[in-house]
């Protein structure tokens, strides 16, 4: 991906701390499930805690190199019998959404697994692609090895 020109935020994946894709309008979320922590005869709850916590990203404008699409997608093969069966999944990817200018991190999404995909063509435009992720952790802020 070295020699692409972008400016202002933009959105770089990765896989196997090697970067496979870029894109730009770029939205992640996170989602913490909270639990209350109430006791009895207690009108109000005690505490909140978190039960659990998820991200997703969404993603416009995704430029993969050609040969690299199927790093984020299933990769089949036919058994004896003709049928398809999946051969093997790809690795959990890891999204850095920073600023160009100052090479800074905005977030870091860690465990991401391709959940949807569309790929359109447009005039001006050879393809343009359009993904979806769900992951693990969303960290806010400038990215830790």
């Amino acid at each position: 991906m070295a020699g692409e020109a972008t400016s202002g935020g933009t959105t770089s994946f990765y896989l196997n701390n090697i970067e496979v894709a870029r894109a730009v309008n770029c939205t992640a979320s996170q989602q913490n499930q909270l639990i209350r922590v109430d006791t009895l005869g207690r009108l109000f709850s005690s505490e909140i805690l978190v039960d659990n916590t998820s991200c997703s990203l969404q993603a416009s404008a995704v430029y993969v190199a050609e040969e690299d699409w199927n790093l984020f997608g299933i990769t089949y093969r036919l058994d004896a019998a003709g049928q398809i069966t999946v051969a093997t999944l790809p690795p959990a990817a890891e999204a850095q959404i920073f600023n160009v200018k100052g090479d800074k991190v905005i977030a870091r999404l860690i465990g991401l697994k391709l959940e949807s995909l569309n790929v359109t063509t447009q005039k001006g435009m050879a393809v343009m692609s359009n993904i979806t992720m769900q992951g693990t952790v969303m960290v806010l802020g400038e990215a830790q090895s």
